[in-house]
């Protein structure tokens, strides 16, 4: 009788054991729902990240055409140069800077796109 009792008394906290766990995992958020979200907010983070080194690099492309052409469309009807040559080095050497600038930020966009190929997939494992 006595051992009825213990295995009755175990059976009933195994029970509301078991049914503290199922009332905590319906609480608990699902988580590969919450892994999604998390991998969706870091694309669109990335994505947004990549657009504007890209919109960068475009606009330093832009400064970079227009010191181009002045550099070399400098001269008028008469074929004499309307700028100094000082005004030229000073535009050649703001031109190789933004040429390094774009480069860098080239490198840093191509190490973006590389790194997040190589991480998400390492999340969405997690």
């Amino acid at each position: 009788m006595e051992e009825q009792t213990s295995l009755s008394n175990q059976n009933d906290k195994e029970k509301e054991l078991l049914a503290q766990e199922v009332k905590r995992l319906r609480q608990q958020p699902d988580a590969t729902k919450e892994m999604k979200k998390k991998v969706k907010a870091q694309e669109k983070k990335h994505k947004d990240g990549i657009q504007a080194y890209e919109k960068i690099i475009k606009e330093k492309q832009d400064l970079i055409d227009s010191y181009e052409k002045v550099m070399y469309d400098n001269k008028d009807e008469d074929g004499q140069t309307k700028l100094p040559s000082e005004i030229i080095k000073d535009l050649k050497t703001d031109v190789a800077e933004l040429e390094k600038e774009k480069n860098e930020l080239e490198q840093k966009l191509l190490e973006g796109k590389r790194s997040s190929r190589t991480n998400l997939p390492g999340k969405l494992k997690k």
